[in-house]
């Protein structure tokens, strides 16, 4: 689902609650290198929204529900999860997986929200 990715693209993806593959989706501008930028993504059970510093650059329709998960939220990054073990009764990536793979996100990230009301305006975006 969703479109193909590009280098330097926001991904928002998530496993739905009905039985098939992830979605993924992108936006449709790359982040710009070596500037600040508010990354935001919203989903209401029926759009997927992706903002670039406050302003809409995709959405996409996206009926269904989440599914619910003991997985790890990933902020920033992607892994391949046929390197997960469960060694030791902990979910980890095992000694053949790579710490920093070529698709690692490089860079900081600050102020993390996450909320359960998916939203279409981020004032914090503009320091209010």
């Amino acid at each position: 689902m969703g479109q193909t990715s590009g280098v330097g693209k926001v991904m928002f993806a998530f496993q739905p609650e009905e039985a098939g593959s992830p979605r993924a989706y992108f936006s449709t501008r790359p982040v710009e290198l070596g500037r600040w930028t508010h990354v935001a993504a919203s989903y209401d059970g029926r759009v997927v929204r992706i903002y670039l510093n406050d302003q809409l650059d995709a959405q996409y329709a996206s009926p269904g529900r989440v599914r619910e998960s003991d997985a790890p939220l990933l902020i920033g990054n992607s892994f391949d999860p046929r390197w997960l073990t469960t060694f030791s009764g902990d979910l980890r990536v095992g000694p053949a997986g790579d710490a920093t793979p070529y698709y690692a996100f490089i860079g900081m990230i600050d102020e993390v929200r996450i909320s359960s009301q998916a939203r279409t305006e981020f004032p914090y975006a503009r320091g209010e």
